[in-house]
């Protein structure tokens, strides 16, 4: 990772390698946080019998201490009979925020569709000054929440975003809002490549684009208001799966086993 973000020469990771190299070859278990770690890991020579998968896990009690109902909700934060689409989570160079931006600016003519973004980071600024310079006004930026408040902002909204860079190193993300989206059953709509692209079309929790591609982010946005059938059984996709693979109380029962 080093590397690719020219942070260190190759010469100067070498000795760096050969440290991890032995830490592998001596360790008894190796746990991996993604599963994309654990792609690399293999390739690396290290046996793919010694290593875990203990990915972020799904709070299942999370969600039962949204209170309200959701139009109570849509209300508060001004919504109406929009198609909201949010993104909750950092503001940085690997989350590619300015790509929703830049979808927003597609659909700026749509007045039934609105993006409404929360969280922080050292490219909140910049991403914010750039909805400002396109004069858009389509997109909404907020404060970051408390991590108990996230579900009862999926539940108000209709879909959730994720967007990614461009990396060599693209397989090894598993984000947290991965799991909270699903989690919460609402319906993805990713510009991102990797693993986590390849999961949310494997298992239909939502739609998929290349990482960067903000005009293709913006036709998956416009078919979502386009086809609002479409989206219940997406959202419900997705939550299955993270009550029966991703579950946290499971994660850690495992990992102590």
């Amino acid at each position: 990772a080093l590397v690719v973000k020219q942070a260190i020469s190759p010469l100067q990771a070498w000795p760096l390698h050969r440290v991890a190299n032995y830490l592998y070859r001596r360790a008894g278990r190796i746990v991996s946080l993604t599963p994309g770690i654990k792609r690399v890991l293999v390739r690396k020579g290290v046996s793919v019998d010694k290593i875990d998968v203990f990915p972020n896990g799904f709070d299942a009690t999370a969600c039962l201490t949204v209170g309200g109902d959701r139009a109570q909700w849509r209300q508060q934060f001004g919504w109406g009979d929009q198609l909201v689409a949010v993104y909750t989570g950092t503001h940085v160079e690997v989350t590619a925020v300015d790509t929703i931006v830049r979808a927003a600016q597609v659909l700026r003519d749509r007045p039934d569709i609105r993006f409404d973004l929360f969280g922080q980071g050292q490219r909140k600024r910049a991403v914010m000054a750039l909805a400002a310079r396109l004069g858009l006004t389509n997109i909404h930026f907020h404060d970051p929440v408390p991590k108990s408040q996230v579900p009862t902002i999926l539940a108000a909204a209709d879909v959730a975003l994720m967007t990614l860079f461009k990396s060599p190193l693209i397989d090894i993300y598993f984000e947290n809002k991965l799991v909270d989206y699903m989690g919460a059953g609402k319906p993805i709509l990713a510009a991102l490549d990797g693993m986590q692209g390849e999961l949310i079309r494997r298992h239909e929790v939502g739609w998929v684009v290349g990482s960067l591609d903000h005009e293709g982010l913006a036709r998956l946005v416009a078919r979502a208001a386009a086809a609002p059938h479409e989206l219940p059984q997406l959202g419900e996709n997705g939550r299955r799966f993270a009550r029966e693979t991703l579950l946290l109380d499971n994660i850690l029962e495992q990992y102590m086993t």
